[in-house]
This record gives structure tokens, sequence and C-alpha cells, in this order.
């Protein structure tokens, strides 16, 4: 007999003994149960329900168990439905551990205390200053806060989508500058040059007149790269040297030959500034001219069915064309120094308010220098970086910095040039409202200029030489003491930034789950937990790790210097690096 014949004709193992009261009698052992279904149980031996029987054949009792178990499980699957199973273990799902958090806090406590002694920084992660990042589409800001010397992740807050709107920007401006509190900003720094955030800057300055406002500087030598980009004889070099790096990249053999003859892996430079890579790929292709040439003149390659095909041809005849090197060797003149400026101003969280103003000028003399005072040759590129510096870049601050560096401005070949006098005493009367305070700061001024009574001794060669290893700000600490007043003015400038927080590189992923519609508050705060200790987390390895410039560690496949693709709208918009405010 079967099992499905034992469950349709169960009828055949019981009697029914009271149909009103649903009774059945067992034909084994004559125990009356409560009915049909309940004689299941009984003949398969299952306790609980009711008494097994004794009586009941091994394979008729083993058919009947079999039979209650699997409905059993039919029954729970209906009461359970579909498991839902977590991505993630649910002791993951519970949130960052508290004393990650706590310490996270008290971190956070003390670079908050510290605000109001050196004049806080409530943004990405610069230095004494508040930058504003507003990603489209998403409009999500992250405003993080620091001081002199420590970086940390204040709070993360959803943002209505203002873009364009100047009032509801200006609103919210004035909010974290409320938190913060206005007596303890120096500068708002921003990723854009839109006439919306210069008009916003403006209205805001005009309200916090203390407050100064000016545009992240790897923005700007980012945009002094592109506009290079944008002139003739330069885009058709690059396009050139794009024409070698796609074919290397995108034929084996090729590669392996390159290897082979050259000094490198890769010819193409991976950066994490996207326009640093032509500059940075061509100087690479500069660098291994000779293997290149070897390479193209090689038994392997004349051997190979590359050398017979157009794309090899072409390459082949462009590694051999003089006027190639001659152009590659001009782009590079104009090009590197300003690479090594962002090299310079990405490698570290270290002020740079103080270096900006030289840093730039050394930066022209160098092109200069590279083609020979050749006028002609040289202004081209000084008028786009003169033109970015003034319209965009430059403030006060940025004089008031090289003024009071002692180690450049007591040095042998410092200048005295109109524009830093008068940053240093724009900065003077914009950040001290008190007129008797100003007059005594400018009072002080004039010593420092003068290397006159206690400053006399500081501004000796001698003496700057031995100490060369302080900074600006330790400089003015430990030896000035005798000029409170233009002390706490100097310190407040000196730990100024001129550079955002797009060198930090947080990723936004985890702010922008904080917009996903359907999270309830649990789930919200486990997210912002997190995300605080996150981001801090990646501030502290930041400011702890030993960065290599602006190198990076992967090649970007995509990249239009490996295939042939449109340039990417999120790097460039209209000419202007895409838009952060």
């Amino acid at each position: 007999m079967t099992s499905n014949q034992l469950f349709i004709n169960v009828k055949d193992h019981g009697v029914t003994v009271d149909p009103l009261k649903n009774r059945v009698k067992c034909n084994y052992c004559d125990k009356v149960v409560g009915g049909f279904n309940r004689l299941k149980y009984h003949l398969g031996g299952i306790r609980g329900a009711v008494t097994p029987c004794l009586e009941v054949p091994v394979d008729v009792k083993e058919m009947f168990s079999n039979e209650v178990s699997l409905q059993k499980q039919v029954n729970l699957s209906k009461e359970v439905g579909e498991l839902y199973c977590p991505p993630l273990p649910l002791r993951r799902n519970r949130g960052p551990q508290p004393d990650s958090i706590k310490c996270n806090m008290t971190n956070l406590t003390d670079t908050e205390g510290s605000w109001t002694k050196q004049h806080c920084n409530k943004d990405c992660q610069s230095d004494n200053s508040v930058t504003e990042t507003v990603p489209s589409p998403r409009r999500l800001s992250e405003m993080p806060a620091s001081s002199t010397g420590d970086s940390s992740l204040n709070e993360s807050k959803k943002r209505i989508a203002f873009v364009g709107d100047i009032d509801a920007m200006l609103l919210f401006l004035d909010r974290v500058l409320n938190e913060v509190g206005v007596e303890n900003v120096v500068q708002i720094i921003t990723y854009s040059t839109s006439a919306f955030m210069k008009e916003v800057g403006k209205q805001l300055t005009h309200k916090h007149r203390h407050v100064f406002w000016t545009v992240s500087a790897s923005t700007c030598f980012e945009l002094m790269l592109v506009k290079f980009e944008s002139m003739s004889f330069i885009r058709e070099i690059l396009e050139k040297a794009k024409t070698i790096t796609r074919f290397v990249q995108k034929h084996p053999s090729a590669l392996k030959l390159l290897r082979t003859y050259t000094r490198v892996d890769n010819i193409l430079e991976p950066s994490k500034i996207r326009s640093t890579v032509p500059y940075l790929t061509l100087e690479n292709i500069v660098l291994e001219k000779k293997g290149l040439k070897n390479m193209f003149a090689s038994p392997e390659w004349k051997n190979s069915d590359l050398s017979d095909s157009f794309e090899g041809k072409r390459v082949a005849y462009l590694v051999e064309d003089p006027t190639f090197w001659n152009g590659a060797l001009m782009v590079l003149k104009a090009a590197i120094p300003i690479v090594r400026v962002l090299c310079l101003i990405n490698k570290n969280n270290k002020p740079q308010i103080d270096l900006i103003y030289e840093t730039v000028d050394q930066a022209k003399e160098t092109i200069k220098e590279g083609f020979k005072n050749n006028k002609s040759q040289y202004m081209p590129f000084w008028k786009v970086i003169d033109e970015i510096w003034n319209e965009h870049l430059h403030n006060p601050l940025h004089s008031a910095g090289y003024y009071l560096n002692p180690f450049l401005f007591y040095s042998n070949d410092s200048y005295s040039d109109p524009e830093v006098s008068c940053g240093m005493c724009y900065c003077v009367v914009k950040m001290s409202s008190d007129h008797r305070n100003q007059d005594l700061i400018m009072d002080q001024v004039d010593e420092y200029s003068k290397a006159m009574s206690a400053f006399s001794e500081g501004s000796e060669p001698e003496w700057l030489s031995d100490v060369s290893q302080l900074s600006p700000v330790l400089w003015w600490t430990k030896y000035q003491e005798k000029y409170p007043q233009l002390q706490q003015l100097a310190i407040q400038i000196l730990s100024q930034t001129c550079d955002g927080a797009l060198k930090f590189k947080l990723k936004r992923s985890l702010a922008e789950m904080l917009l996903t519609k359907g999270m309830n508050l649990i789930e919200q705060q486990k997210l912002r937990d997190l995300m605080f200790v996150h981001y801090n987390l990646q501030l502290q390895i930041f400011e702890s790790s030993e960065r290599n410039c602006i190198s990076g560690n992967e090649i970007d496949t995509t990249d239009d210097w490996i295939v042939d693709v449109a340039q990417d709208d999120d790097v460039v918009n209209n000419g202007e690096p895409a838009l952060m405010v």
C-alpha cells in the first residue's frame, strides 16, 4: 500500500462511532479519537495531540508519521511567507559601536573648544574656513568642522535644492555660521566660479564684513590646466599623445614591447586629479622618448603584424616625428609648474595661506624661464594664470599670509609689492572692528616691517635658519609674545588654508543614502552614526598618512587616453571644473 493510498483511505483504518460528535475508533487498538485527522496522529505515533497507537503495523505508522510531518511543513510555510534574509549579518546592522561614536564626539568637542582661540573652520575639513558642498543632482550638504591641526565631521544634514536660489543659499550659510559662531569664522571656501556663487559671496561678506570669500585653490589651478588644454597647439599635441597611449593599451603585444624597451610598466600616468592626467602622461612619454624610438625600430616590431597595420604605421611615424617631441616639450614647460603646485596643495592638510602668493609667482617665473624669457611664448600662459588669479583665487588673506611669514618676508629675495602691503592693511581693518585696536596693530605691523625692537633678533638670517623647521605660526607663538594683538591676528591668518575639501576624497554614498525614502527613524539614526564615525576615521587616516602627491593607484579604464570616448561631463562643464559649491 502506498502513502497516497493511505492518505486517501485513512478512513479504512478507523470507524465512525458518533457522527454528531465526530468520534472515530481505531481499527487496531479500539482507541476513540476526535476525527480522522487526529487518527492520523494516533496511527503515526505523534505525541502531544493524541495518545499513540501501540498496535499499528510499523509500515503504516511510518507512512502516517511522514504524512503528518509533511503537512506541518506546508502549513508553516504558509504562515511565514517569504523569508527575508538581510544583506548583512544582523550584528553588523546595529550600527557602529557606542565607544566609536563617543570617541569621535570627544574629538569633536576638543575641536570645538579650540574654535574661539584660533577661529575655527566649518567646512569639508579645510583649516579655519567654511566649504559648502551642494553636489548635483541630490543636493546633499555635508558640513564637517575643523580647527588648526585637527579635522572632524560635525554633522550632515539633508538640504533642499537651492542651487540658483540665492536667498535659500544665504539662509543655509547663515545657519551654518550661527552654529559655529560667526565671530569664529575667518573665511569661506567654495568650489565654484559661477556667477551664482559670486553673488552669494558678495551678499554674505557684505552682511558679515569680517568674513572672507574665496574659491578653492585646487579648483583654480585645475581650471588653469583646462584652459591650457583649450589652446589649439596644446590640444593638438595631447591628441597625438593619446594616439600613442590608446594604441599601446589596445594591443597586448605592443604593451609587452613597451615594457621591454622602456622603464615603465604603463605609459599612462594615473592621477587623483583628472585634469593633470594629460600632462603627467605626456611627461611620461617624453621621459621614455629613447625607449619608444628603440621599440618602434626593433626587429620584434618590424616582424609583427601591427607594424603593417594603419594604426601601427601612424604611431611609428608619430614617434619619429621631431615636431611632436618639440611640441610636447613646449606643453610641459607651461603645464608642469602648475601640476607641481597642485601636488603641493594636495600633499597634506597643513595651512598654506602663507605660501600660495609666493608659489604662484614662482610657477610663473618657472614658465618664463622654460621659454627662455621669450615673451611671445610665455605670455599666453601668464594671461590665463593672471585671469584666474585675479577673478577667482586671490584675496587679501594671501597677501597678508605672505607678509606675516617671517621666513619669506625677512628673506634676502623678498620684494615689496603694493598688493602685499595693501592686502595686509585690508586684513587688519576687516578682521578688527575696533578702531583703537586697528591703530595698535598697525603700529606693531610697522615695527615688524622694519624689524625693530623684539623683531630685530627674530629677523636675522642666522636666527631664522636655526629655527627653519618651525612653522610661521610657531614663530609667532614662541618668539613674539610682546605684540599680543598682532600675534593673535597673525596666528588667525597663518592658520588658514587656501584649499577646500576635495582632496579628502570623502565618498558621499553614505550621506546620499539619508535621502532614501521610506527609511524609518531608527534606520536613519544608525546611518547617521555610521556616517559620522566613517568620515571622521577617513579624516584621521588622511592626517596621519604619508601622501604621495596626486598619484593614483589605479588606471581608469574608461579614460579617453585609453579608449576614444567623449570627455566626461562630470569633469569639465563648459570649460570649468564640475560644480561643487
